[in-house]
């Protein structure tokens, strides 16, 4: 504001000044990290005591069955963990997670899932965890 009236003033164009900073690939200026860890760190604090204490009596007990290997039709068996009710006896259908990490990282999921009725199934993909073939990035 004061550099574009000392311009009218002066009959003069006013300097662009350069930012220290630099741009980033949408236009916008980088952020400090620490501002960004702060946000991050209250976020975090706020919805950790928003949680609600989950009442462990009402919890249904679930059924993990490790390394359960699913053929492929090309004969490579992949590796599967799966969670479910241990009451339920008849088919359901199954929540299905592919992931090229170790399926035990999906734990949470299917815990949560397992609990709420449902059938959960983390699957090794191919040449990860326990699962046979070779693994190719980008491919199932």
């Amino acid at each position: 504001m004061i550099g574009s009236a000392r311009a009218l003033l002066l009959g003069t164009q006013p300097v662009a000044r350069r930012s220290q900073r630099p741009i980033d690939r949408m236009g916008m200026r980088a952020t400090s990290p620490f501002i960004a860890l702060g946000l991050w760190l209250a976020i975090g604090a706020s919805t950790a005591h928003a949680q609600a204490p989950a009442d462990l009596s009402k919890r249904i007990p679930v059924q993990i069955t490790w390394d359960q290997k699913i053929a492929m039709r090309d004969g490579v068996k992949l590796s599967a963990t799966i969670y479910r009710d241990p009451k339920q006896t008849r088919p359901l259908p199954v929540i299905m997670s592919l992931t090229p990490y170790i399926a035990a990282r999906e734990a949470r999921q299917g815990l949560y899932f397992a609990q709420h009725g449902y059938v959960y199934a983390a699957v090794d993909l191919r040449g990860r965890g326990n699962s046979d073939g070779v693994f190719v990035p980008g491919r199932v």
